[in-house]
């Protein structure tokens, strides 16, 4: 049996749950066994549970209630998954064994590029435990878990919910939403607080720092695809690559502080290029006519996604313009040097649709899109499903498909949106949040600690997925994703409806998906418990 949640820490983070992978379904499983084989939940079977669905990999969402004598209730959530462990190198087979790991790196005195003074420091301390996952976030799911088990009865409930797949898609936390609102309900709760005890980044006031964050940045994935012209690429001057439009595009879009966002004095990192698709699956001599990228387009703040996504679609059409204006500059040029015909000329006028306006303008002229889609759609999930695409790759040749069949003509481009969606959410839209920083206050005082409250994290994560204040304007936002519901969707009406001043609130932590992952060892025996604790009594 655990004696403090460091134990319990140890016992997950001994259990691999490399993201992505079935290996996730045996640490949800093992979460389940501990929390059912608990003597308040061997005798309350009805208030626990786990449940799979049509997870592709078997991994569970885990749930308990721990009922209070009122109907207030703070919900601890987190997540099992952890990053792989192949970084370890040599370390690899250590590397779900902290206390043996942490010891063999204090022994090494090779000069590797992992030991750095901080590092080194850290591992003389004897406060720091290193491993993966002890930060993110076994560690804290560790103190939820414990807190959930050993807290004594109150006056308030605590419900609790681990959740696979935050490293990748939120699936879990996804999935957990409709899952929640159906205990909630049936219950009779009143969620007043959520908890998410994902680690803090900061080190700040000279270690009396305790940072919280209130919400989370959100993260747009613009599928951009592009048509150019074709043509023979001994006649280039006769066609449109587009490969160059796309590049023009991304020339524009990489390291634009103009799509930087800002909310209450946090600020986004500029947008970048994550993958790019040319759709040619032979070699041949004629111009690339098609082309696609997917854009890392991150935001902070309510209604700011459709603002981003228009600013995005003037910056492709001066993107294209300025394609077309080079394209005249150089074709007038090589008609004087006798290298094209000059009845070779063409006329061109880009074009750019967002998703839904593609389909509109097809329909219009006669040339209804929904069953071709559909049939795409399914071919495209076929080959999702044997590992061919992944769902962004897919997204993009979605709206390739689409492209081609409704005849649209390049230059023209067509923008969707490729999974994953992470609203950005923060708290302070929800009003005062006076009273739950004045009891993390006094709850980290006997600590020495002193409470900073953030209002965004600097990264996204599963509390997007806790809030949702205009649905209807989310779900519309949606209506440019570029795949199936069937394959990815978000439970806005469900996000909605579980909507509560939600925070990240775990242990301090650095640097958390790397060889050196490590965690404050006194956040998890004794701090976090505590804090938790004091937060479900006193809501």
């Amino acid at each position: 049996m655990w004696e403090t949640a460091e134990d319990l820490m140890l016992e997950l983070v001994g259990v691999r749950s490399d993201t992505g992978t079935a290996l996730e379904g045996a640490l949800g499983r093992r979460i389940y066994e501990i929390i059912s084989r608990d003597p308040y939940f061997a005798a309350n079977p009805d208030l626990c549970g786990m449940e799979v669905g049509e997870d592709p990999l078997d991994r569970p969402v885990v749930w308990a209630l721990r009922r209070g004598r009122g109907n207030k209730t703070l919900l601890l959530s987190g997540h099992y998954d952890a990053v792989e462990v192949d970084s370890y190198g040599p370390y690899r087979d250590l590397a779900t064994r902290p206390e043996a790991l942490t010891a063999a790196l204090r022994a090494d005195r090779t000069g590797q590029g992992w030991d750095t003074p901080q590092v080194r420091q850290d591992l003389e301390d004897g406060r720091w435990l290193f491993g993966r996952g002890v930060a993110d976030m076994k560690g804290g799911l560790a103190a939820a878990l414990f807190t959930l088990l050993r807290h004594p009865e109150g006056e308030n409930s605590i419900l609790f919910v681990a959740v696979p797949d935050e490293e990748n898609l939120s699936a879990g936390m996804r999935r957990a939403m409709p899952l929640l609102r159906r205990v909630a309900e049936t219950h009779g709760l009143d969620i007043r607080l959520h908890l998410i005890p994902e680690p803090q980044i900061r080190d700040s006031r000279e270690g009396r720092g305790y940072s919280f964050y209130a919400g989370g940045e959100g993260k747009l994935l613009p599928a951009v695809v592009v048509r150019g012209r074709l043509a023979h690429s001994a006649m280039s001057l006769e066609g449109i690559s587009g490969a160059y439009l796309l590049a023009e595009v991304m020339r524009d879009v990489e390291w634009n502080l103009d799509l930087a966002s800002t909310d209450r004095g946090s600020v986004t990192s500029p947008p970048t290029v994550l993958l790019q698709d040319t759709f040619k699956t032979t070699y041949d001599v004629s111009l690339l006519e098609y082309a696609g990228a997917g854009i890392n387009l991150l935001f902070l703040g309510q209604g700011r996604a459709g603002e981003l996504l228009e600013k995005l679609r003037s910056l492709v059409r001066s993107a294209l313009e300025r394609a077309v204006a080079r394209y005249e500059a150089a074709f007038r040029r090589g008609a004087e040097m006798g290298v094209v015909a000059p009845e070779a000329h063409r006329q061109y006028t880009p074009k750019v649709w967002l998703l839904q306006e593609l389909m509109d303008w097809s329909a219009a002229r006669g040339r209804p899109l929904e069953e071709f889609r559909r049939r795409e759609e399914e071919r495209l999930a076929r080959r999702i499903g044997a590992g061919e695409l992944t769902l962004q790759q897919a997204s993009l040749h979605l709206i390739c498909a689409l492209m081609e069949e409704a005849g649209a003509e390049g230059p023209a481009a067509v923008i969707g949106l490729a999974p994953p969606y992470y609203p950005a959410v923060t708290s302070f839209d929800l009003g005062d949040l006076s009273q739950v920083e004045a009891r993390a206050r006094e709850a980290l005082a006997p600590w020495g600690l002193e409470a900073e409250l953030h209002p965004y994290f600097p990264c996204m994560g599963d509390i997007s997925y806790a809030m949702c204040l205009r649905p209807e304007e989310e779900k519309a936002l949606l209506e440019q994703l570029a795949v199936g519901k069937g394959l990815y969707d978000v439970p806005f009406g469900d996000m909605a409806a579980m909507t509560a001043p939600t925070f990240w609130m775990g242990p301090r932590s650095r640097d958390i998906h790397q060889m050196t992952e490590r965690v404050y060892r006194p956040d998890i025996r004794q701090v976090l418990p505590a804090l938790l604790g004091a937060m479900a009594d006193s809501l």
